[in-house]
């Protein structure tokens, strides 16, 4: 047994030390990482062009960034034209400056986003992060929910929604349900 090791299953990282076995909560960097996946090299879905670990590269997204891929070295149109690619240290420290304004953008959606538990506030930060403010703020019945601390309703709009009953998206969605009713359980 390698102590210290850590081996990623589901939602829940399990550090192995010694004989004794300690649950720690997946991060937000390392849920995204799992949800997203790695990808070298731009590729089209239904918002425009992706790349690294989901940053969005849409038209309105490219601005955004234009500044951060030049920093790293990057041209946007190369991008786009797979004549450039990213390193992962390129995409995770993108997914970072996303994870960052997913966050900022988060108390826009949800008024009192720094009163929710951390499970919710990561759920929201998640959504995000993946369909940007205005698609999360789409959401009026789980903004609501989430609002008004009825976590169980919250987790339901979810399941009624397009999000979760997507093929693509469905997996990301049971999860995100599934944290948002652990929160229900410890905040009666």
């Amino acid at each position: 047994m390698n102590i210290g090791k850590v081996i990623y299953t589901g939602i829940t990282a399990f550090s192995l030390v010694g004989a004794a076995l300690t649950v720690q909560a997946e991060t937000l960097e390392q849920q995204l990482m799992r949800h997203e996946g790695f990808r070298s090299f731009a590729y089209k879905d239904r918002n425009g062009y992706t790349i690294g670990i989901g940053t969005h590269l849409g038209k309105t997204q490219a601005r955004q960034h234009e500044a951060e891929l030049a920093r790293l070295g990057l041209s946007y149109d190369k991008l786009i034209r797979k004549e450039q690619g990213v390193s992962l240290k390129q995409a995770l420290w993108l997914r970072d400056q996303d994870i960052a304004k997913a966050r900022k953008d988060a108390p826009k959606a949800i008024k009192n986003y720094s009163e929710q538990p951390q499970e919710v506030q990561e759920v929201v930060a998640n959504m995000i992060y993946n369909m940007g403010l205005a698609g999360f703020q789409e959401f009026k019945r789980l903004r609501h929910r989430i609002e008004t601390h009825n976590y169980t309703m919250a987790a339901e709009a979810i399941k009624r929604s397009d999000f979760y009953k997507d093929k693509g998206t469905h997996r990301r969605a049971e999860e995100l349900r599934q944290q948002i009713l652990k929160a229900a359980g410890k905040y009666k």
